[in-house]
């Protein structure tokens, strides 16, 4: 498995939310007393991050700023996740657990229960990796964004079999001589199951690289034809209007013409802002509402502290936009050649040293001669 899915796994793993060797016992949760047996607490869950972010690091060859970035993306969401569902996640780790060691294998009833908890945990996990995974393309290169491609349909091919299989389960479809890591069955079909997985999970990886691939050039849509010139950005690619320019197109369009890109280049410059903007708006499509719920708070807010609170939540969740708007700019700024660089800075500096349109004087008073007597 390679190294993203593996970290992202490796943390679903963690959580017990619906591995195939997880297997409640009704009334088993933690340890005698209530102590927690599964010790789920903070310096795990910081040192579990740390490993995470750096898998991914060598993963993806990433540099000293994206490895921060990383590292922070993963913090500004997990920790807190972690913590606030922390009681459920170790009642429900101490259960796999305490089953691993049962005489005898659980029921079908306690199965569906269990897989009932275990349910929205699985499926809120799975939203966070794909907040963090959409922001972690804002300073991604164009080749770890392709990468990344195919490592998240491997691993929505994973989450997919979990999900599939926590739904059997919790509709009463458990069959404990096939599931229950401790009968003579499990093994045998637990290594059939994983091959399968295994597979799939690969082939899904190749065509999402595969599909990346084969997208066309944005300046061509065929076989070069000598002589001619390439194809200029297709209007319908643009995204729908609003009452308000985009920002993204309205910046992409001063550019070009600050720049005098030729038409290759323009379709390089769309095709850089639509990936973009279609980012951002999947984005906002998930936080757009969170985002105006918090600034409608701090309209409201009475004390300096829930202020500190509130703003500091605003903050991180408008963070992604800066940096996709960051993105564009960057992106763009590779495009122009030296000549075009130089051109355009000629054109700024004779339009500041250009005189300004002289104002017409102001009629003033005739001139006063000498008081007569």
């Amino acid at each position: 498995m390679r190294a993203t899915t593996r970290s992202w796994m490796l943390m679903s793993v963690l959580l017990a939310a619906g591995t195939a060797l997880a297997q409640p016992r009704e009334g088993r949760g933690p340890g005698r007393g209530g102590e927690e047996v599964f010790l789920f607490n903070d310096r795990i869950i910081d040192l579990m991050i740390d490993r995470i972010a750096d898998d991914l690091g060598k993963q993806y060859k990433f540099d000293e700023e994206q490895l921060l970035n990383t590292r922070d993306s993963l913090k500004s969401r997990f920790p807190q996740w972690l913590k606030d569902n922390r009681a459920e996640l170790i009642a429900l780790a101490n259960q796999w657990t305490e089953t691993m060691f049962a005489a005898d294998p659980p029921t079908a009833e306690e199965m569906a229960a269990w897989s009932q908890r275990a349910l929205p945990l699985l499926q809120q996990f799975d939203e966070l990796v794909k907040e963090t995974t959409e922001e972690m393309r804002t300073y991604m290169t164009d080749e770890q964004q392709t990468q990344l491609d195919g490592e998240l349909a491997a691993y929505g091919m994973a989450m997919g079999y979990m999900h599939k299989r926590l739904g059997e389960w919790s509709a009463g479809n458990y069959d404990w001589e096939t599931e229950w890591p401790r009968s003579d069955a499990f093994r045998q079909n637990q290594r059939k199951r994983d091959r399968e997985l295994e597979q799939k999970m690969n082939e899904a990886r190749r065509q999402a690289i595969g599909a990346e691939a084969a997208t066309p050039p944005p300046a061509g849509g065929g076989p070069e034809t000598p002589g001619a010139k390439p194809d200029a950005p297709r209007p319908a690619a643009a995204p729908a209007k609003t009452d308000n320019k985009d920002d993204y197109e309205a910046y992409t369009t001063n550019f070009i013409k600050r720049y005098k890109l030729d038409e290759a280049q323009q379709g390089q410059a769309w095709k850089i802002c639509h990936a973009l903007q279609e980012t951002r708006d999947k984005y906002l499509s998930k936080s757009l509402a969170k985002i105006n719920d918090l600034h409608e708070r701090l309209a409201k807010v009475k004390t300096e502290e829930d202020r500190e609170k509130i703003s500091a939540e605003y903050r991180r969740l408008t963070q992604p936009l800066d940096r996709y708007f960051n993105q564009l700019k960057d992106k763009l700024d590779k495009i122009p050649t030296g000549k075009q660089r130089a051109e355009a800075a000629r054109s700024t500096m004779s339009a500041e040293l250009k005189p300004k349109d002289k104002p017409a004087p102001a009629e003033s008073a005739p001139a006063k001669g000498p008081d007569k007597p």
